[in-house]
């Protein structure tokens, strides 16, 4: 954790696919671009061709966006 920052199992009721457990990243203020608080990745037991993946998103309050770019990576692919 820098500052307060990590990654974390959270309950949330108001979750629209998965209530109550989510992913909570937690960015603190001022947490450094270019780095993440947190990985999460899940291993597919057999070699497969085609997958599907999607997530939903919730900002805090307050939301703070990237300062010197004002852009904000939410997810990485390594394709293979």
């Amino acid at each position: 954790m820098t500052n307060g920052s990590g990654l974390s199992v959270f309950q949330d009721a108001s979750a629209p696919v998965s209530p109550p457990n989510v992913l909570q990243f937690k960015y603190a203020a001022g947490f450094p671009g270019g780095v993440e608080p947190g990985v999460e990745w899940y291993d597919l037991a057999a070699p497969v061709k085609e997958t599907y993946f999607a997530f939903w998103w919730k900002p805090s309050k307050p939301w703070q966006t990237h300062m010197a770019s004002g852009v904000n990576k939410m997810r990485f692919s390594d394709e293979v």
